[in-house]
């Protein structure tokens, strides 16, 4: 399947992840679709950048907080994002968060 990375527009950019938000309503929706398999190709690609986007924002608060123990942000992120709901997670995910997020 190769290395995830975010949808990319037309042009061959990466569409930045800050700035969008799913409803909750809408988010937990996809995530029961997903996991029953029923997921068209373009809500797909809405949840795992959703999906990403959080595991990002997870490492990256995890990382500045003081009561996590040392380089424990990516098992600790991946589990809560991933694992929990049952989903599989992408490869590389970590190496593609140092770059979009920096």
């Amino acid at each position: 399947m190769g290395d995830y990375s975010p949808s990319k527009k037309k042009r061959g950019r990466k569409k930045s992840l800050k700035k969008k938000n799913l409803s909750k309503k809408k988010y937990k929706s996809l995530i029961k679709r997903k996991q029953k398999k029923s997921l068209s190709k373009k809500d797909n690609e809405i949840l795992e950048d959703e999906l990403y986007r959080k595991f990002c924002s997870c490492v990256k608060t995890i990382k500045y907080s003081k009561k996590a123990p040392k380089n424990s942000e990516y098992s600790i992120c991946l589990y809560s994002v991933y694992k929990q709901r049952k989903l599989k997670i992408p490869d590389n995910a970590v190496k593609n968060c140092k770059k979009i997020f920096k």
